[in-house]
């Protein structure tokens, strides 16, 4: 990483001393490789902080990472991004952010004010006095010669196009990639949004909308985020933004404590239970249910990622007695993608057959599938306005059990140390086949294939010998009836069961114990 900051001052100050002292500084970095080089480590760390700390260094690689990460997802094209300025002061930055958003929503809302008063030989005098303006310039020619009032408001709506962001304002300008990437198209590309198949300006924007746009990063909050399968993923820049139904003030403080949270690298689904926890009284969190908005966009790419979450009242009433269950939930990248699911409405089932498929084959992972199959059993219930949940919340824990109970069968059956049984394979790698079976049968919601499966299990673990015999219990045809646990629920929890192992129902005998 040192290495890498420094190939960027080379591209600036390679005539510099401060380049040749931090070669040096990452030559010596090469050859500490003992304890004993303890201090020699410290040491040059500190110099090369104090080095990369010169003002004009620390200047120039904020001002390039501001550019990079920050403004050119948002204005691909706007004047400060192009190359020809990548080699101006932070001062010629803000003069030309001044130039291009400030000055000219200043002279809009003096316009606006001039012409909210009705009088055209003001409006005509401030337009003359502003043609350095362009719009201005135009609008000058047609209002020089309206004389009265209404001549001047039917100039303005005939003539003039509307702001498409903000009411009462005029357009000046289009809704391009240089003013908001996310939302914007090209020219070219954005005919089908025309006032009056007008293509120079098919998105009218006043300069006033144009500025908030660019304030719009100011209240984000910046984070990467691993998009995809748990196979195939990428890391992508992600921004995202937290509302309520609290007053502005509030939400800048709620997103200010998200923006403290994913800055200390807190995972998604512990910052939002984080956030929603701040508040301690029910009512209120039943009153100000979080919506949140996630986006990536890559300019070079033409291509933005964006995502909405809400999050309704039945799942405030899950998150607050429930909420402890996401924590069994080691999986990052699955834990995340459960709570995106169900923010957005969807079943998290496939999530679930996901994490099953990962806890087969690694056994750390069965605990946390398990607790994923009971949080969704307890936001169905939420979903369906069921309050009391704790005594249904025992007959998944039962079928659980079950399948801890049938693993012990199967597995000590096929381990007894017998040497005149006959050869039999290794009880957990049978016992991870018959998951698989299972799991097969859930997805594709195949009842019969699912409990001939289980019937089976059962004859095999009682004709093995073994003294104590298992029966199938009656709660397994609750997946064939509309009341009970559902299929999904009950063939899940079997599953981890199954899987289980004895560190599983440690870690799990701990947790209900605390």
């Amino acid at each position: 990483m040192m290495n890498d900051q420094v190939k960027k001052v080379e591209k600036y100050f390679s005539d510099r001393e401060e380049y040749t002292t931090l070669g040096s500084l990452v030559e010596t970095m090469k050859v500490i490789n003992t304890p004993e080089d303890q201090e020699l480590l410290e040491a040059t760390v500190k110099s090369y902080s104090d080095v990369m700390s010169t003002p004009y260094i620390d200047e120039k690689l904020t001002m390039n990472y501001v550019r990079s990460m920050i403004l050119e997802p948002f204005f691909g094209q706007a004047s400060i991004l192009q190359k020809t300025f990548s080699s101006k002061s932070i001062d010629e930055h803000i003069e030309q952010i001044h130039i291009d958003f400030v000055e000219p929503a200043q002279l809009e809302l003096a316009f606006q004010q001039m012409w909210q008063s009705g009088d055209p030989t003001a409006i005509q005098s401030y337009l003359e006095h502003n043609q350095h303006y362009a719009p201005f310039k135009t609008w000058h020619k047609g209002i020089k010669k309206c004389k009265t009032i209404e001549e001047l408001d039917r100039y303005c709506q005939e003539e003039i196009l509307p702001c498409s962001l903000i009411n009462g304002l005029f357009g000046t300008q289009s809704l391009e990639e240089k003013s908001f990437v996310p939302l914007a198209f090209s020219k070219d590309k954005a005919v089908n949004f025309s006032w009056d198949f007008e293509k120079s300006c098919p998105v009218p924007i006043s300069a006033v909308a144009r500025l908030i746009l660019f304030l719009a990063p100011l209240g984000l909050t910046p984070y990467t985020r691993r998009v995809g399968s748990i196979q195939a993923n990428e890391n992508y820049r992600y921004f995202g933004l937290v509302l309520t139904k609290k007053n502005f003030v509030k939400d800048v403080k709620l997103n200010n404590n998200y923006l403290r949270a994913r800055s200390k690298g807190t995972e998604f689904t512990d910052a939002i239970i984080g956030l929603f926890h701040e508040t301690t009284d029910k009512a209120d969190k039943l009153k100000d249910a979080l919506l949140m908005i996630e986006l990536s966009s890559e300019y070079q790419a033409k291509k933005t990622l964006l995502d909405y979450y809400h999050m309704p009242s039945y799942l405030v009433s899950f998150f607050n007695e429930y909420a402890y269950l996401f924590k069994g939930m080691k999986h990052s990248l699955l834990k995340d993608r459960y709570l995106r699911e169900i923010l957005k409405g969807i079943d998290p089932k496939q999530v679930i057959y996901e994490y099953i498929r990962m806890a087969i084959k690694e056994s750390f992972h069965v605990y946390g599938a398990y607790q994923a199959v009971k949080a969704r059993y307890h936001i169905l219930n939420s979903m369906r306005g069921v309050d009391e949940m704790a005594s249904n919340d025992k007959a998944v824990t039962f079928v659980y059990f079950q399948g801890v109970n049938l693993r012990k069968q199967l597995v000590g059956r096929a381990s007894t140390g017998d040497e005149n049984a006959p050869y039999r394979a290794s009880g957990s790698k049978k016992v991870e086949g018959i998951a698989y079976r299972l799991l097969n049968a859930v997805k594709s919601g195949d009842k019969s294939e699912f409990m001939d499966s289980v019937f089976r299990l059962y004859l095999s673990a009682n004709a093995a010998g073994n003294k104590q015999k298992l029966s199938v219990p009656s709660i397994f045809l609750d997946g064939f009836k509309e009341e009970g646990l559902d299929f999904d629920t009950l063939a899940n929890a079997f599953i981890t069961g199954l899987l289980s192992q004895d560190e599983e129902k440690k870690e799990e005998a701990s947790t209900h114990e605390s």
